[in-house]
């Protein structure tokens, strides 16, 4: 139930969070060269992004009732520019270290490895395509912009990786006012300790943490619920 708090209307309960008129789903980085089976990651290290793949057929699935519900997509595609020109000084560093003295070359703009893997569904006329150059999906882009356009309230965030972009994204989502939805079994990292350690931390901060089932259930009781009226109105 909706509760009032300084004079205003607030959400409580989990379907109304996500009630599809106010709700957008973000998909982060599910592109070739992080999780695709060819990709840059896949060719260093296959091991993480087999475990990064793990989670792929409930975002799968969970897009599919998201699209049937009518809930705004919002596809969110990390690219980077040739020989580092995009990256910071102290970002520089950070990669030099965890590549072993190298920058990756991956998700180059306007390569294969920045596309979209293909077992996820192509955005279509109805769905944004938010290009970014940092983890957080908010810094340097127009998504806040493009939501509040579109009157988004909430923000469901699937994809990858747990403690890297899906955090990120979600504590900026959460700075920008939405109601943050995070379903654990729609989020992959590289190891499941520090996956682990994220969903302790994000159920914390965030409004719901927890099985992707429930969020599923909020939208199939929506698009039933509207096509009751449809049908009460015919």
């Amino acid at each position: 139930m909706t509760a009032t708090v300084a004079n205003r209307t607030v959400f409580t309960t989990l379907g109304e969070m996500v009630q599809p008129a106010h709700t957008a789903l973000l998909l982060i980085d599910l592109q070739n060269d992080l999780i695709g089976e060819s990709g840059f990651c896949a060719k260093r290290r296959p091991d993480d992004v087999a475990r990064l793949r793990t989670p792929l057929p409930d975002i799968l699935k969970l897009h599919a009732t998201a699209r049937s519900a009518g809930v705004m997509t919002v596809y969110i595609k990390f690219e980077t520019l040739p020989g580092g020109a995009a990256e910071t000084d102290a970002n520089l560093s950070r990669l030099l270290a965890q590549w072993n003295g190298t920058i990756p070359d991956w998700a180059t703009e306007g390569t294969w490895g920045s596309e979209f893997i293909p077992e996820l569904p192509a955005p279509t006329p109805r769905d944004v395509v938010v290009r970014k150059r940092r983890q957080d999906s908010f810094t340097g882009t127009d998504l806040d912009l493009v939501l509040r356009s579109h009157g988004i309230r909430s923000v469901v965030i699937l994809g990858v990786t747990t403690s890297g972009c899906v955090m990120y994204t979600a504590r900026d989502a959460m700075m920008h006012g939405y109601y943050v939805v995070v379903p654990t079994d729609c989020i992959g990292s590289q190891r499941e300790d520090w996956h682990d350690a994220t969903i302790v931390i994000m159920k914390r901060l965030f409004n719901y943490v927890g099985p992707s089932d429930a969020v599923a259930e909020a939208w199939s009781s929506s698009r039933k619920l509207e096509m009751s009226a449809a049908g009460a109105r015919a």
